[in-house]
């Protein structure tokens, strides 16, 4: 592709997928709000630290002015409020394992990681 499409910049490309990759980046939230590892300055993550919330579905001003724009988090709190946390966290870990990224609300199937540039499948 690199060869192909000359507006790709397969370089920098590759230096995104590296980024998204890595576990210890600051980018993508992998716990909850009170233990979140996503971006240090995230105002949601340090009020439920402040408030000792596991998630700020569970605060008692919720919607609050961080939120009350952000319709689709509401409609997830609506959701973890009806289910209850467990029943919630329970489908919200198999949608991720079965590559749902909450942020754009899409599957993904990565394939990248089963083949070494060396052992990619021939296709005819």
């Amino acid at each position: 592709m690199p060869g192909s499409v000359k507006e790709f910049n397969y370089a920098e490309f590759m230096k995104g997928l590296e980024f998204f990759s890595k576990d210890d980046t600051w980018l993508v939230c992998r716990k909850c709000c009170k233990g979140g590892d996503g971006r240090p300055e995230c105002e949601i993550r340090n009020c439920c630290q402040e408030r000792e919330l596991d998630i700020c579905f569970d605060c008692g001003e919720f919607p609050c002015d961080k939120v009350k724009e952000n319709t689709r988090m509401i409609e997830r709190a609506n959701e973890y409020k009806k289910l209850g946390q467990d029943e919630w966290l329970r489908q919200q870990i198999e949608k991720a394992n079965q590559g749902f990224e909450l942020h754009t609300e899409k599957y993904y199937q990565i394939w990248a990681r089963e083949y070494l540039p060396t052992q990619a499948p021939h296709r005819k």
